[in-house]
């Protein structure tokens, strides 16, 4: 059975079910394979015809979703990284008040 190309499609559960025809043709070999070329069509086009082919499976969207939020991260670090902080002046920090302090102490 000649199924090689059939499993290296890019979607798991095309590729999933074409598995499972050549366990069943190599457990009950009543499955011819011109039968199990015209069930893979069939499959294809139904996946196709659902949106479902090479649709991202649970992982590969938590995948996706981790990746944009590690990337919005970085993002936001390196932007944060280029600002230059602002010099807060806090009552009785500048160079007068403590000179002025200074001098009382002496």
């Amino acid at each position: 059975m000649h199924v090689k190309g059939y499993l290296a499609a890019l979607d798991t559960e095309f590729a999933t079910y074409i598995k499972q025809k050549k366990n069943d043709y190599e457990e009950v070999q009543n499955l011819q394979e011109d039968d199990l070329m015209t069930m893979a069509e069939n499959k294809y086009k139904s996946l196709v015809s659902t949106g479902e082919w090479n649709a991202a499976s649970k992982e590969q969207k938590e995948i996706l979703a981790f990746t944009a939020k590690l990337e919005s991260i970085i993002k936001k670090k390196k932007s944060d990284k280029n600002k230059k902080p602002k010099k807060v002046l806090m009552e009785g920090s500048g160079p007068r008040k403590r000179k002025r302090y200074q001098r009382k102490e002496r």
